[in-house]
């Protein structure tokens, strides 16, 4: 048994026996000067006893032995295990933790770039074969490094992500949502939702949510818009509508737009300006004859890998009679849309005054071009590339022609 307390005469011996002189004792501190012995572990885990503060004189191994066997010793020792124990265990955490931060980045990484999870094993052996410091480890590589762990990691991300997103919306004083409803391939429909919002002078425009519908109908839609917005409280910040132009979206009585209208008066609905653009284009088609044999022409004179021009001499003739009667049936049907859009009524700087001979290209529309710089000041430098950027592809992909055909 060992004893609690060991007290050692005052005449303690000062020699050292041979067997001490030899001994290799991890604790035993030793300290010159003042002749003494003392114990590492006790002075550590603050022990009360003569090892820990005063030191002992005995030099002989009897009196190390007798020390070693005291409670407070063995105490001191096994409180020093569960410290190592626990360093290790502690240093293993940190290292899953570091392996399992990476994971997450490459899992973020594949969702961003839309490549199948499937691949997490192979980007996990690819890391490793770079000597990706915290992929080194195989710890866990079956667990973890797989597509169902894979699944689990990118949903507990995009939660988070999620969470952040609704804070900010708490935060912003309004905010507005541009939503698009659409079917998978399992004919199952669903509800895209962004949010555009201010925050501290930033503008941000977030995917929110994909809500599965049970039925394609405006009430369905509305009801699952204003579910998940009650849920938070946040309904009444929403000011702002955005949408296709379907009768579902925007019909006058019983569209999304028209109900949550009757929530908040003040909401602002818009059109998509994307969606509007593509109707004016479809209507100026119906209207040009030769839009229906438009692939067929332009088939044989584009290489669709490269997206250079390739000429076709037994198109020449009208080639480019019939490309600019479609650009001008889409620039009018355009117009008549968007009567108020000032920056659309600068397309008439593509009439029909076009310049005699190639020398006149180089200065053709430049006073329209100042005229229209004049007015957008902030956008100068791109309206003035972008009009360059047009003469110069005018007069590289046509340059063999004669000016005449290509600007009659």
């Amino acid at each position: 048994m060992p004893k609690e307390d060991v007290e050692f005469d005052n005449n303690e011996s000062s020699e050292v026996d041979s067997d001490l002189e030899e001994a290799d004792i991890e604790w035993l501190i030793y300290d010159g000067s003042r002749n003494l012995m003392f114990c590492s572990l006790c002075q550590s885990h603050k022990k009360q006893n003569k090892f820990e503060k005063e030191g002992s004189k005995n030099f002989k191994s009897s009196a190390l032995s007798e020390h070693s066997t005291t409670k407070d010793h063995t105490d001191a020792t096994n409180r020093e295990i569960a410290k190592v124990e626990l360093i290790k265990v502690i240093n293993n955490a940190i290292d899953r933790l570091k392996i399992t931060l990476v994971l997450m980045k490459i899992i973020f990484w594949l969702a961003e770039n839309d490549i199948s999870l499937n691949k997490l094993p192979e980007v996990g052996i690819l890391c490793r074969i770079f000597d990706c410091p915290q992929l080194l480890s195989a710890y866990n590589t079956i667990t973890n490094e797989n597509s169902v762990s894979g699944r689990e990691i990118l949903s507990a991300i995009s939660n988070s992500i999620e969470e952040i997103i609704w804070k900010e919306l708490a935060e912003a004083a309004a905010f507005g949502i541009m939503v698009d409803e659409s079917t998978d391939i399992s004919c199952e429909p669903h509800l895209i939702i962004y949010v555009k919002y201010c925050l501290y002078g930033n503008i941000k425009i977030c995917f929110l949510k994909l809500i599965q519908l049970k039925s394609k109908d405006s009430k369905t839609i509305f009801d699952a818009i204003v579910d998940l917005f009650d849920k938070k409280g946040l309904t009444n910040k929403l000011m702002s509508f955005a949408s296709d132009g379907a009768s579902v979206m925007l019909g006058r009585s019983t569209g999304v737009a028209s109900r949550l209208k009757e929530r908040n008066e003040c909401l602002f609905i818009t059109h998509c300006i994307a969606h509007r653009t593509a109707l004016a284009y479809n209507s100026a088609e119906k209207k040009w004859i030769f839009a229906n044999m438009l692939n067929m022409l332009l088939d044989p004179i584009i290489d669709i890998g490269t997206h250079q021009l390739l000429w076709n001499e037994n198109y020449e003739a009208d080639l480019i009679a019939d490309i600019l009667s479609f650009a001008s049936a889409v620039v009018l049907e355009i117009q008549e849309r968007f009567p108020d859009r000032p920056l659309l009524n600068s397309m008439k700087i593509l009439d029909h005054a076009r310049p005699s001979n190639k020398e006149e290209l180089t200065n053709y529309r430049e006073e329209e071009l100042n005229m229209l710089s004049e007015f957008y000041k902030k956008e100068i430098n791109n309206i003035c590339g972008e009009w360059f950027g047009y003469k110069a592809i005018i007069h590289s992909n046509f340059r063999n022609i004669k000016i005449e055909k290509l600007l009659p």
